[in-house]
């Protein structure tokens, strides 16, 4: 093999190297809280009442619909070794977080309205109520966790997408459960340690 010929295979194999790392790229998984706005519930801030927020579910929601949801919340809990805790209220109580079904626009699964102090979703305040809409006739029964997880994860209080460079659940469109980014997230905005 001539010099120029084995330059060349070397150099393609480098050209290759590249492309794999480019396509299989390693996500990141910090948290990204300086990236996003965010809000609290003081319900869930270090040193609160041990119940955590209290969420209400629909009475709209099949009961396979209902334990699918109740996945997507546990998932939560689960990821952060219980420092996301809820308390499952009646289906008509008043509760901090309130999950519906509705219909919504198209390829939209689902959609969390947030209020805080101050008014209408503002950059700062403590949150004090949500609202999850989940288009159940949208999202397929095998992936309502996953989307009612990603909802919940905004009414936790990630209220934007996280960046694309991020290994998450809370991307836009994206459904999933929480991973290490979204958890470190959490613990950033509520100063969890």
């Amino acid at each position: 093999m001539a010099i120029a010929e084995i330059f060349g295979v070397i150099g393609f194999a480098a050209l290759l190297g590249v492309a794999y790392k480019a396509l299989h790229k390693t996500k990141k998984t910090g948290s990204y809280a300086s990236s996003i706005r965010s809000g609290v519930w003081a319900e869930l801030k270090v040193g609160a009442s041990v119940g955590g927020v209290t969420v209400a579910i629909s009475n709209n929601f099949s009961v396979t619909e209902r334990d699918n949801v109740v996945e997507g919340l546990n998932a939560w809990t689960k990821a952060s070794s219980n420092l996301v805790h809820y308390t499952l209220d009646k289906p008509d109580a008043n509760a901090d977080i309130v999950i519906t079904t509705g219909t919504l626009g198209p390829n939209q699964g689902g959609w969390t309205h947030i209020v805080r102090d101050g008014g209408e979703q503002p950059k700062t305040g403590m949150m004090t109520g949500a609202v999850i809409t989940l288009d159940t006739k949208q999202v397929k029964e095998s992936n309502l966790a996953k989307v009612a997880s990603h909802e919940f994860g905004h009414a936790l209080g990630i209220v934007d997408h996280a960046p694309k460079d991020y290994d998450s659940c809370m991307q836009e469109g994206g459904a999933g459960f929480p991973a290490k980014a979204d958890v470190a997230t959490l613990k950033e905005i509520y100063q969890w340690r």
